[in-house]
């Protein structure tokens, strides 16, 4: 997590070799991910767009908003 995640903000890190999964909010920009080169912000927007997956943090409080919706209902 990081701050702003819940408001949608963008998060680029580097330093883990690919190990950790991009999302639609977050992405490596490690130069290993990348072919050894730097990534231009449109090739890094492209990448971001073509991942469905939410941030884990984001993903879950959704969840929770579901269910406790559907307990209301």
């Amino acid at each position: 997590a990081w701050p702003g995640a819940f408001r949608g903000t963008l998060h680029f890190y580097g330093h883990t070799h690919g190990l950790l999964p991009d999302t639609r909010q977050s992405c490596d920009v490690g130069v290993d991910r990348w072919q050894y080169r730097p990534a231009a912000f449109p090739e890094i927007l492209a990448r971001l767009e073509a991942t469905e997956a939410l941030p884990e943090e984001v993903a879950l409080g959704q969840a929770q908003d579901g269910q406790r919706k559907a307990k209301q209902a």
